[in-house]
């Protein structure tokens, strides 16, 4: 988890370019707002600690990078681990790009891109009728989700400090990166489509992380072969 503070949040990546220069020679890799070309699949599944103010206030970084939250777990180092046996990739990454402020490469950014074809799950957030469990587990970030075969929950992580009635207004969809054999589930990415930025019907924004757990999943379970949406993350 980060722990270093900044005066400004948009400071992130700016403060960090230096570095970001001297590995991207290192690596011989493509830097993309925080994040690296080569590991980009796994770098995406990171985990964030629900303290990030919703709606942003500033523009940072785009939201599928680290650097848009106040404070991340480094959860992606795992999935950089797991072979094809362990983990099996469902979402193919298309494109992936970032537009900087100034002359600086690794420095701020005004827009970033990266388009996916993965398979996407409507989920809607709801509460267990024990009910206060449930809000304590808001208050920490973790929101029960359910999909439209089960009422059995799945629990997921948001990045951002966006209130139980906020979620029920929001139209929320997992978007599908691979299989976890280990553990038997589905590490997803929560979304809702992009109002906050240019409105494209197929652009959407990172707003936490959940794993759909598979013996509850249903019927949404994909099939493999499926012709899965392209969808553009900003």
């Amino acid at each position: 988890m980060t722990s270093r503070r900044l005066t400004k949040s948009a400071d992130k990546l700016p403060a960090m370019s230096g570095l970001a220069a001297k590995f991207e020679q290192i690596l011989g890799d493509k830097y993309l707002a925080g994040l690296w070309e080569d590991t980009l699949f796994a770098d995406l599944l990171w985990t964030g600690c629900y303290n990030t103010t919703w709606p942003p206030v500033q523009y940072r970084a785009p939201s599928w990078s680290w650097a848009a939250a106040d404070g991340y777990q480094r959860s992606f180092e795992r999935y950089r681990q797991l072979d094809l046996s362990q983990f099996m990739r469902l979402a193919s990454i298309i494109s992936s790009s970032v537009r900087v402020s100034g002359l600086n490469p690794y420095g701020e950014v005004d827009d970033g891109e990266i388009a996916i074809q993965a398979p996407l799950v409507p989920i809607s957030v709801t509460r267990d009728p024990v009910g206060d469990p449930e809000r304590i587990r808001e208050n920490n970030g973790y929101f029960a989700f359910v999909t439209k075969s089960s009422q059995q929950l799945h629990y997921g992580l948001l990045d951002y400090t966006i209130s139980h009635e906020t979620l029920q207004s929001l139209p929320v969809f997992a978007l599908l990166m691979g299989r976890d054999a280990i553990v038997a589930s589905y590490p997803s990415l929560l979304i809702i489509p992009d109002t906050l930025g240019v409105q494209e019907s197929c652009r959407y924004r990172r707003i936490g992380f959940i794993k759909l757990q598979e013996a509850i999943l249903g019927a949404e379970i994909p099939r493999w072969g499926d012709a899965y949406p392209t969808i553009t993350l900003a």
